[in-house]
């Protein structure tokens, strides 16, 4: 037996990951169910809910810096010759029903599943910066664009950590989040 944190340690097996479960609540009520409104696209979200997965989408590049933080989180994306036959890793920032090679995958009315991310993320910067980036696209009314649709606008996927951190510098969204505890007197860094 072989115990490792690694994200994808043999290149012949699936890897691991983290898939981060998100939903809001305005006074104690969901916000993403579509409660009864018309959904053209199908998932049963909310305008709310689809503006919050475009805004994921849109910063999905510089997330990838924070969900998938270590060199090895790369070898898992888009590997396709595992004893399984998939990786199950998302190749692309897309979004969908409850299908494990979206970026977002909507597995049911209350909330999303971000499944970019692997175990080596620190958990707080990454449900920070993954929420920053959904409010952002409410703030913004996002378009995620079309169901399973990859959007040609958006940035592509980092194929290396330093890719990604270079989306991540590039991304004042995200940037700005991290900041905040730090910038807005709350808080301070521990020596």
């Amino acid at each position: 037996m072989i115990a490792t944190s690694m994200p994808k340690p043999f290149a012949d097996r699936t890897g691991s990951g983290l898939h981060l479960h998100l939903s809001l609540t305005s006074g104690g009520t969901p916000v993403f169910p579509s409660n009864g409104a018309e959904d053209p696209r199908g998932l049963g979200l909310s305008e709310t809910a689809y503006a919050f997965v475009g805004g994921i989408l849109d910063h999905a590049a510089a997330l990838q810096a924070l969900i998938a933080p270590t060199v090895n989180s790369y070898k898992g994306t888009g590997a396709v010759s595992t004893t399984s036959g998939a990786s199950w890793a998302p190749a692309k920032p897309t979004y969908g029903g409850n299908d494990r090679t979206h970026y977002v995958g909507v597995p049911d009315q209350q909330r999303i599943e971000l499944r970019g991310g692997d175990g080596s993320a620190n958990p707080y910067l990454a449900v920070a910066a993954a929420l920053g980036a959904g409010l952002d696209g409410i703030k913004r009314s996002a378009d995620p664009g079309e169901v399973g649709v990859l959007d040609e606008m958006r940035p592509a996927f980092p194929l290396t950590l330093l890719h990604a951190v270079e989306q991540l510098e590039a991304d004042a969204l995200v940037k700005e989040v991290l900041d905040a505890a730090i910038t807005d007197g709350s808080a301070s860094p521990r020596n």
